[in-house]
C-alpha cells in the first residue's frame, strides 16, 4: 500500500499525529492482506547548512529516528517497510547537503534501523542479525582514518533459513483459515498459526 504521509517535512507534533494514524492504516492494511509499504530516501537535504559534515550526521540520525519509529509501528502488523534510494544524478541539485544516493549507503542506514532486514529477491539471499558474520577490510577514509577490519553479517541463501519457535527450529506448513478462508502459515509441530 502507498505510504500514507510525508515523514520528512513534518514537525515533531505533526509526526506524532501521523504515527498515531499509521497504526490505524497498518491495521486496515493487515486485514486486507497488504503486507508491504515503501518510502524513499532523498539524495540530498532540502537546504544547505553551514557545516556540511554535521548536517550529514544530523540528517542520518533524523532518518534513523523517524524510520525506526515507523518500522516499529508496522512490525506488529507484519508489514514490511521498503526503502528506495533515488540515485540518479539529475535528482541531486547541489544546493543541499549530499545524502544517500547509493545502495551501500542505504544499507548503512538500514543496519541502524532494527526492524528492517535486507532481502535480495533476485538471488534469494537474506541478511540475518548475528548470523554468518564475516570480516570486512576497509581502506583508510574520512570516517575511519586508520582503516580497519569490521564484522558484519554475510548473506545467507533463503533455503538455509528456518523458522524458530520456542528456541527450536520448526517446519512450516499451510492451511486454510476457517473464518477468513485465507491460506495461513502454521507450525507443523504445534499446529498454531504463525503471524
Amino acid at each position: 500500500f502507498p505510504f500514507p504521509f510525508d515523514w520528512r517535512r513534518s514537525n515533531e507534533a505533526r509526526f506524532a499525529l501521523d504515527l498515531d494514524q499509521l497504526a490505524s492504516y497498518a491495521e486496515a492494511a493487515a486485514i486486507l492482506g497488504s503486507t508491504r509499504t515503501a518510502t524513499w530516501v532523498m539524495p540530498e537535504t532540502p537546504e544547505a547548512y553551514g557545516n556540511r559534515s554535521s548536517a550529514w550526521d544530523e540528517t542520518f540520525q533524523f532518518h534513523c529516528n523517524r524510520l525506526g519509529q515507523i518500522a516499529n509501528i508496522l512490525d506488529p502488523f507484519n508489514i514490511h517497510l521498503g526503502l528506495e534510494v533515488i540515485g540518479v544524478e539529475s535528482s541531486r541539485t547541489g544546493r543541499g547537503v549530499p545524502f544517500i544516493h547509493r545502495l551501500d549507503q542505504l544499507e548503512t542506514l538500514r543496519s541502524e534501523i532494527e526492524s528492517i532486514r535486507v532481502i535480495d529477491t533476485k538471488k534469494l539471499r537474506v541478511l540475518i542479525e548475528g548470523v554468518n558474520m564475516i570480516s570486512k577490510h576497509s581502506k583508510p577514509n574520512a570516517k575511519t582514518p586508520n582503516g580497519g577490519i569490521t564484522k558484519q553479517e554475510g548473506a545467507v541463501h533463503i533455503s538455509n533459513v528456518m523458522f524458530v519457535e520456542g528456541g527450536k527450529t520448526v517446519r512450516i506448513g499451510r492451511m486454510v483459515d476457517e473464518k477468513t478462508k485465507n491460506t495461513v502459515r502454521i507450525s507443523k509441530k504445534t499446529k498454531e498459526v504463525i503471524k
